[in-house]
């Protein structure tokens, strides 16, 4: 399968995280993404749960950590509570990541 330039930079973003766990979660992206529009991310790499959503969690939530989202919305979280809480991230976390990309989610 091809990866696209975004995914590596996503896939970047998380290594970088990882190395770097004191460095911001939002500078890490910046750095990362820069110069790149993450439109074409799927929902599987933006998904909260995922390495690259734990980083995007880390940078524009304020009311769940990362690891709040990867035991509620990961594998195994009871479906109920894990669909409303899709919902926030949908209509919360990730319209600040889009914008501040510059992805317009009209």
């Amino acid at each position: 399968m091809h990866e696209s330039r975004v995914q590596h930079a996503a896939f970047a973003a998380v290594e970088l995280h990882l190395a770097r766990p004191e460095a911001p979660a939002i500078e890490v992206l910046d750095f990362a993404l820069r110069g790149q529009v993450p439109a074409a991310l799927g929902e599987e790499l933006t998904h909260p749960a995922s390495p690259f959503g734990q980083v995007i969690a880390a940078a524009f939530d304020t009311q769940m950590t990362p690891e709040e989202w990867l035991a509620w919305a990961g594998e195994g979280a009871e479906r109920s509570v894990c669909d409303a809480l899709l919902r926030a991230w949908t209509e919360e976390v990730l319209p600040k990541f889009w914008s501040r990309y510059g992805v317009s989610t009209n």
